[in-house]
């Protein structure tokens, strides 16, 4: 008669443990080089939007094209506790004016919301406010980079409004355009409109948006900081989850 046989296995916690952290130190040691080539991914995203707002707007200003940011949290931070993730951002202060660019149909600017007046929206109306007739009233005023009116302006012209000046707040007649108003020897001469809100087409939102649907970029092989730039299947963010909301474009690897 055969004899029975048994085996008996036994398991060390220790090594179990053991092992459990050379796995996870082989996740965050891959994580790393992830994070490297999302924070590429980000940084050419930050730099074909610089490039979108050049191409929408005529001559925008120096804080309107350094608007975007992009936000590469240090690769040697990043483990599988806490994923892989950058991000491409609207700075807030440039995100004040940007807005109404932004957006599903009609963006509307409504008093208060940007500029020195909060009754009203004041639109500079340039071919009056540079034609010779209000220059020979000693007005100069020349439009920024942006075609803004330079800061301080507006309450200089509001100073010299009152009885005698050259310069008046209200209508020419009943219903008409409400604003600052010159004396001119030609007439009176609109310079600055007030309105009671202005919409805006967005016109920077579907260059944005094809930012979100094909991100494209600079972005380093796996195989280390040496390797060619490629952008092509091997892109990470092609494999993943991107978002644009509230001024945001924004690649999310997950969690490893």
């Amino acid at each position: 008669m055969a004899r029975k046989s048994s085996i008996a296995v036994r398991i060390n916690p220790r090594q179990i443990r053991a092992f459990e952290q050379r796995m996870a130190g082989l996740v965050d040691d891959a994580s790393r080089p992830l994070q490297a080539a999302a924070n590429a991914v980000a940084r050419d995203a930050r730099d074909r939007a610089h490039k979108a707002i050049d191409q929408v707007f005529d001559k925008p200003e120096a804080l309107t094209r350094e608007a975007i940011s992009a936000r590469q949290p240090h690769p040697s931070r990043a483990s599988a506790a806490t994923g892989v993730s950058a991000a491409i951002e609207i700075k807030p202060l440039q995100h004040r004016w940007l807005r109404y660019a932004l957006g599903e149909g009609e963006q509307t600017r409504n008093p208060g919301e940007i500029g020195p007046a909060d009754k009203h929206v004041m639109i500079p109306v340039w071919d009056n406010l540079q034609s010779a007739a209000v220059l020979a009233l000693g007005i100069n005023v020349s439009p920024t980079e942006g075609g803004n009116l330079p800061p301080g302006t507006l309450q200089r012209l509001f100073s010299m409004t009152g009885q005698g000046g050259v310069l008046w707040w209200g209508r020419v007649r009943d219903g008409g355009k409400e604003g600052i108003w010159a004396r001119t020897a030609e007439g009176p001469r609109l310079l600055v409109a007030a309105e009671e809100r202005v919409t805006y087409d967005p016109i920077l939102e579907a260059p944005l948006q094809r930012l979100y649907a094909r991100p494209h970029g600079a972005l380093l092989a796996m195989r280390g900081p040496s390797s060619s730039a490629t952008g092509g299947p091997d892109d990470p963010c092609k494999r993943s989850e991107w978002a644009f909301t509230s001024g945001s474009l924004h690649c999310r690897l997950g969690r490893l």
